[in-house]
């Protein structure tokens, strides 16, 4: 389900959407992107639990650094 949310805002100062589950966010991403050419890509809020969409080109990888450090040759 989609929902305005009261704890998380966007850079305008705007509620952003919440969606209860990542599938939910997906689907409306994929919406986003054949309607209106947006690239949008799910990701799970750490402030408030539920899921909001960032724009593809400004969401950054979640990887550790120790996951990264444990792929690096020795």
């Amino acid at each position: 389900m989609k929902f305005k949310s009261e704890t998380c805002f966007g850079r305008n100062g705007a509620s952003l959407n919440s969606y209860d589950e990542r599938f939910e966010a997906a689907e409306h991403a994929r919406y986003l992107k054949h309607e209106h050419g947006s690239s949008m890509v799910p990701y799970e809020c750490e402030r408030c639990g539920f899921w909001h969409l960032s724009p593809a080109d400004r969401q950054t990888s979640s990887t550790t650094m120790e996951s990264v450090m444990a792929r690096r040759p020795k």
